[in-house]
């Protein structure tokens, strides 16, 4: 089936700024990224392996298991990566950064915000393609900001 993914936000009740709401977003793949921002095509599929594998960091590649609530799906040693405080993409870093820009500032604001280090390969990735960032709207640019 082919059609847009659908995001919604909760309300947590959480008193951080950053947790009052949370997003969740259908399962998914997606296509090519061909204006290195939005895909060209997205497939709502299963299972949940499928969708973690298109996350930009392995911190951003976990799930809690459907059957019970209390299995963490982590291909990517996401867990690893929070306790050692490492921000690392998933997969090619050169390639996941390629298919969305605004992944390089993601990747440095989670850096600094959280106080994690940068993976050598995804840092190099960075540095390669920062140049990318220019075809990212500069709305896009100030939201990141905003977020920090």
């Amino acid at each position: 089936m082919k059609t847009n993914s659908v995001t919604v936000g909760i309300k947590t009740g959480s008193e951080n700024p950053k947790l009052k709401i949370v997003e969740v977003t259908t399962f998914r793949i997606e296509g090519k990224y061909t204006d290195k921002r939005h895909p060209d095509e997205v497939t709502l599929r299963r299972p949940i392996e499928e969708d973690l594998s298109r996350r930009d960091f392995t911190v951003n590649a976990m799930a809690l298991s459907l059957n019970n609530g209390e299995e963490i799906v982590d291909p990517y040693g996401g867990r690893d990566d929070l306790e050692s405080k490492i921000i690392r993409t998933v997969g090619k870093s050169e390639e996941r950064f390629s298919e969305d820009a605004l992944r390089l500032m993601r990747a440095v604001r989670f850096a600094t915000e959280l106080g994690f280090e940068i993976e050598m390969d995804t840092r190099r990735a960075v540095e390669k393609l920062s140049g990318l960032l220019e075809m990212i709207a500069k709305e896009r640019v100030r939201d990141e900001f905003i977020k920090s």
